[in-house]
């Protein structure tokens, strides 16, 4: 291989990484603006939604800062190997170079990653794909569910509610409290995060195909092997990142879902309880022939029984909402793992060429 070298064109390359760089604080306030839920004390649930949002935003952020000093040192090392290249002879320069170690330091190409290709169309600027989520539509399930006749019942209709085993009004507002629907925009914020890493990865590989057509050398193989290396851990960040998002928008579909569901049965059950009313109601006004107070006690029990069966049921929808934000909570696992803590995994580390 004839060593060839163009100082200009690798200082191009180390200017074009330093703007990547420049992108991450960027990317830092989109997360912080987008992957934020609005705290509530009084739910249990929507909070287990929050942590997944915060540890979620933290892990990304990190990364983001491994990913800027992985740049901007890569760009640094770029900035030097030009120089050199500049105040060298070329001869000794060729010398040099043949004689660049073998061993791949920390950044070389592991086993399966890339080969450096010829570069194509230049990929899109990755903070161009930061893309603002729709605002989210203000419903609140709580408020769906929970009709006035729940919230300010009559004195009858309470004494009702207290036959109940649980409280209906607790549990709905403990569990289904929350702008739920802000998840959706969690899941279109960290889409938009995934295809900027995803972009910054293509940029990163382009930049060095680019530069294989002007260097040719030992040094020029070890930095396509690091570059392309980072450009694989790059684009399998953004796999993991593209998996998650449509996780939170999950959850979001089945809390509404189980609010419709039990929407219905609260309804069931406020008419079921306003039966009973009437009933018992009935029969202490016409106490005083006798007959209307049993009719009226009868109809009252069935009513009750009723409505300790459609309360049941009810139950169980909310034992089931339980777990939806548990699935969530995997998810983000999966992806702190993958992002900070498996030790196999090489974080964005920077270019180092061994003769500078």
């Amino acid at each position: 291989m004839v060593f060839a070298i163009d100082p200009a064109r690798i200082q191009l390359h180390a200017q074009r990484l330093n703007e990547l760089a420049d992108t991450t604080p960027q990317t830092k306030l989109f997360l912080e603006d987008h992957l934020e839920l609005t705290f509530l004390d009084t739910n249990v649930l929507f909070a287990k939604a929050i942590s997944g949002a915060d540890d979620s935003r933290a892990a990304i952020c990190t990364f983001m800062d491994d990913l800027n000093t992985a740049l901007t040192d890569s760009a640094t090392e770029l900035e030097l190997t030009a120089k050199r290249s500049i105040e060298l002879d070329d001869a000794i320069e060729a010398e040099l170079d043949a004689a660049y170690p073998d061993e791949k330091k920390s950044g070389g190409q592991a086993s399966g990653a890339p080969e450096v290709s010829a570069p194509g169309a230049r990929p899109s600027d990755p903070s161009s794909l930061l893309i603002a989520p729709s605002a989210p539509a203000e419903d609140d399930l709580a408020a769906q569910i929970l009709s006035i006749d729940w919230l300010s019942p009559t004195a009858l209709i309470l004494e009702l509610i207290n036959l109940l085993p649980w409280n209906p009004v607790d549990e709905v507002q403990k569990n289904f409290a929350g702008d739920w629907d802000a998840l959706n925009g969690i899941s279109e914020a960290l889409t938009g995060t995934a295809r900027y890493v995803k972009s910054q990865g293509e940029n990163v590989a382009f930049e060095m195909a680019t530069d294989a057509a002007s260097w040719n050398g030992k040094a020029s193989e070890a930095a396509g092997a690091f570059f392309a290396e980072m450009d694989k851990l790059l684009r399998d960040a953004a796999s993991q990142i593209e998996k998650l998002a449509p996780e939170f928008a999950a959850v979001a579909k089945g809390m509404r879902s189980a609010a419709d569901t039990l929407t219905g049965l609260f309804t069931q059950i406020m008419d079921a309880m306003i039966v009973a009313a009437i009933s018992y109601a009935a029969g202490a006004a016409t106490a005083a022939t006798g007959v209307g107070a049993i009719i009226g006690a009868l109809a009252g029990t069935g009513a009750v029984a009723y409505i300790i069966w459609l309360a049941e049921s009810a139950w169980e929808v909310i034992q089931a909402v339980l777990l939806i934000p548990e699935l969530l909570t995997i998810a983000v696992g999966v992806l702190q793992t993958f992002l900070l803590t498996q030790p196999d995994l090489p974080k964005p580390t920077a270019y180092d060429n061994a003769l500078v």
